[in-house]
């Protein structure tokens, strides 16, 4: 598997009070086929971490992957959503 979305949430302005005990969410897939309909482990796996200041940077693997990197710039804009019972709406 390779990494392919790393989220570091102590970067971001404002965090969801169900997520504040993490600290970085990596996303892993499968590199030679994509797994639409699979759970969490199978062909696609999801780690949280709740401290980043012992992971370390691991070399990245030799897989051509059509995927380049970007960083993501967050900003807070307001209110873009309404929440009604347990529903977001956009």
């Amino acid at each position: 598997m390779i990494p392919i979305c790393q989220l570091n949430l102590t970067l971001l302005p404002e965090v969801p009070e169900n997520l504040k005990d993490i600290a970085l969410i990596t996303l892993f897939i499968d590199s030679k086929a994509i797994p639409y309909d699979k759970p969490n482990g199978q062909g696609w796996l999801i780690r949280t971490y709740s401290d980043i200041t012992e992971l370390e940077e691991i070399i990245k693997p030799s897989v051509d992957f059509p995927i380049r990197p970007f960083q993501l710039k967050p900003e807070i804009l307001g209110n873009v959503f309404k929440v009604r019972g347990n529903h977001i709406l956009f």
